[in-house]
């Protein structure tokens, strides 16, 4: 018996080990969790999927070759979340009751990688091609799969290349660092232009071409093909686990180890098709840089010097440094100044000295900078005040807006702006030069937009083809950043509440800047919205729930840049009924042409004959559509917005219902359609729509 009891063990031991794997899952039902230290396996074994961490404190989801002979980060094939690391505790992978797929973390936190259709009975599945794929198993629809958003991996059966109806693109982006998973430098994909060539971008820039396609050496084959739907090359295998990667140097190797690109080699071979820098334009380059460097430190030492010699030169005058810049918030404040200092103030308001970069200006400079304000100089009348056309002295030319004396309302708006813009410094935020309090004038100077303001050229049919894509991109982009800056990076949290075109200034260059904070609020910093009983704005750009009421947060912000970004990509207001067939505002022309496949429609047709991408427009479609949703919650953030914009890899959810869906019908397009010059606003002029609840 005791001689039995050994064998005994060991049968259960062997029975344990050859049932072992059946305790291994390739699946996530809904209702699930995914934990660190747990991970799903493909039904082969081939991949795993789960948490991982590197070098530091950040954990990902991602998905490995089971090959315990490779080291992790030359196993990985797939990252979930590589610009949106999770600190310290790594959460949990789940799909909740809607069917959302996401990462929980620290408390209530979430990354949604899916959301879009509302499913009930859900799973993911880690197939053994390495896709994973979630799907709604009553209808066996699939809702989404990995492949759609490759990171720097290419396996069988994964596509490079764009789809037409939807805008998503398929390319591979390299890591930032031999172990950091972020997004890197370099991007490989379909030509830009969209033809049968594979390139290799590097800061958006062609680095290498494929017009030789040599990849067909390997041990792998693409397939090229495009319709009406879908351009792009289909990878697939020849042999038991091909792939292709692009190293964070931007060298693209095959499984086996072959390196198929390098523009560093000195190997001719490996850098046929190479259009970028060599290695040794790269080292000129770097002797550039510490030029600019070196440059850039004699530079900022002479200013040092200089202004240490003005201080002192101040000084021994006997002034205070700061009362220049403390005057503007005193006399705006309402705030009882002693007699003294108002006498300071008038010898100061004498001469136009720099205060850091806020300057004071004498009434009698502005005065003749405006020809007395005449009407010839005259833009137009603001939210507080006319707004002139200046030009100082040495030639500069300015915006004037000068308050009017019987404005109660706009001494509010003057005194909001003045303080706040003050402290706000972007180059896409319209820049405050100076202000002058004389008595009873109070007139803010700023730097002059030689462009006007955007709805001055894209509502004006004769003017809207000096906007061609490129131009209308970078002010959807501009605009962006410039909001990221107000509600996230500067030292108030700013939220704009009037962000519409007529308060988009456009330099000589066509850059954007932000202007008219009259409206604005201020928020702390971990304030996530509040409310207020003064809804102030302009209707067609309020988000719903301020409109009704009165819940003011960051999303306010981005409703309106939702708006603002499909006006700029149609060429129309969106309050114009210009569509007979169609819902008759702008948002629900959008909604219906998205949904029907038929994006491009909404193009204005003056870009829509030159060269521009269809699939960068319809991507900025997309996100116009993700920020016009009607719940708050489902809009990004601005920095999600940048996100999406400057990263094509990025997979984007679908968007849900938008707010202010007008379904009806009229016979005769409205007036708005025929567009005039005289219903734009003026430069830094705004109308907006005041309305108290």
């Amino acid at each position: 018996m005791a001689n039995k009891i050994p064998k005994l063990i060991l049968g259960l031991l062997c029975l344990l080990l050859y049932f072992g794997p059946s305790s291994q899952h390739d699946k996530l039902e809904q209702g699930q969790e995914l934990k660190f230290r747990e991970e799903l396996f493909s039904a082969e074994g081939k991949f795993k999927l789960g948490f991982f961490n590197l070098t530091s404190n950040h954990y990902y989801i991602g998905i490995w070759h089971n090959d315990d002979n490779r080291a992790r980060e030359d196993s990985l094939v797939w990252v979930a979340n590589r610009d949106n690391p999770i600190l310290n505790n790594p959460g949990s992978l789940t799909i909740d009751d809607n069917g959302n797929l996401t990462i929980t973390h620290n408390g209530n936190l979430s990354i949604v990688l899916y959301s879009g259709h509302e499913a009930t009975n859900a799973s993911a599945v880690l197939k053994d091609n390495g896709n994973f794929v979630l799907c709604e198993k009553n209808s066996r629809r699939q809702l989404w799969q990995s492949f759609d958003c490759p990171s720097h991996t290419l396996l069988p059966g994964m596509k490079l290349g764009v789809n037409r109806k939807t805008g998503h693109t398929w390319s591979l982006t390299s890591w930032r660092d031999k172990d950091v998973p972020d997004s890197g430098n370099f991007t490989f994909g379909l030509h830009p232009n969209l033809t049968d060539q594979l390139v290799i971008l590097l800061h958006g820039e062609i680095y290498w071409n494929s017009s030789s396609l040599r990849l067909t050496k390997s041990n792998s084959s693409f397939n090229y093909i495009s319709n009406e739907d879908e351009t792009f090359f289909c990878y697939s295998e020849k042999t038991n686990s091909p792939q292709l990667t692009i190293d964070y140097l931007g060298i693209l190797s095959d499984d086996s180890g072959a390196t198929l690109v390098d523009c560093t080699s000195a190997s001719s071979i490996l850098r046929d098709g190479c259009v970028a820098q060599t290695e040794g334009s790269i080292s000129t380059n770097r002797w550039w840089i510490w030029l600019i460097v070196l440059a850039g430190g004699i530079i900022i030492t002479l200013l040092c010097l200089l202004c240490y010699a003005k201080l002192k030169k101040h000084i021994a005058k006997g002034e205070s440094s700061k009362k220049r810049q403390k005057m503007l918030v005193l006399e705006l404040g309402g705030s009882a100044i002693p007699s003294i200092v108002r006498d300071k103030v008038k010898e100061q308001n004498n001469d136009r000295q720099a205060s850091h970069d806020l300057q004071s200006f004498s009434f009698e400079s502005i005065s003749v900078a405006t020809s007395n304000f005449s009407t010839e100089n005259k833009l137009g009348e603001g939210g507080f005040g006319p707004v002139y056309k200046g030009e100082l002295s040495d030639g500069q030319e300015i915006a004037i807006k000068r308050l009017s004396k019987s404005s109660e309302q706009g001494l509010e708006e003057f005194k909001n702006e003045a303080i706040l813009i003050a402290k706000l410094q972007h180059t896409n935020l319209v820049r405050l030069l100076g202000f002058c309090i004389q008595q009873e004038e109070k007139i803010l100077i700023y730097e002059y937009m030689p462009n006007k303001s955007l709805d001055f050229l894209l509502f004006d049919s004769s003017k809207k083809p000096l906007l061609n894509w490129a131009k209308r991109f970078n002010i959807i982009e501009g605009i962006a950043q410039g909001l990221v800056y107000l509600h996230k990076y500067s030292r108030l949290r700013v939220i704009h509440r009037d962000l519409k075109a007529s308060n988009i200034l456009l330099d000589e260059e066509m850059n954007p800047k932000i202007s008219d904070f009259g409206m604005a609020r201020i928020f702390g910093q971990k304030v996530l919205e509040e409310n207020t009983e003064r809804i102030v704005g302009t209707y067609g750009y309020m988000s719903p729930e301020y409109a009704m009421n009165g819940v003011v947060s960051t999303k306010t912000d981005v409703f309106s840049y939702g708006v603002l970004l499909l006006e700029i990509v149609s060429g129309k207001k969106n309050n114009s009924r210009c569509y007979s067939n169609y819902p008759l505002n702008l948002i629900g022309y959008a909604w219906q042409v998205w949904n029907e496949g038929k994006g491009l429609e909404l193009v204005d047709s003056t870009i829509l004959n030159e060269s521009c991408p269809p699939f960068e427009v319809l991507r900025c479609i997309h996100v116009g559509l993700l920020c016009v949703q009607d719940k708050a919650i489902d809009r990004p953030t601005m920095l999600d917005v940048v996100s999406m914009l400057s990263k094509e890899t990025l997979q984007l959810v679908p968007p849900k219902h938008p707010a202010f869906f007008i379904n009806s019908v009229q016979e005769e397009l409205s007036e708005d359609c025929k567009i005039k010059p005289e219903n734009v606003s003026i430069n830094y002029v705004t109308h907006s729509v005041m309305e108290v609840r």
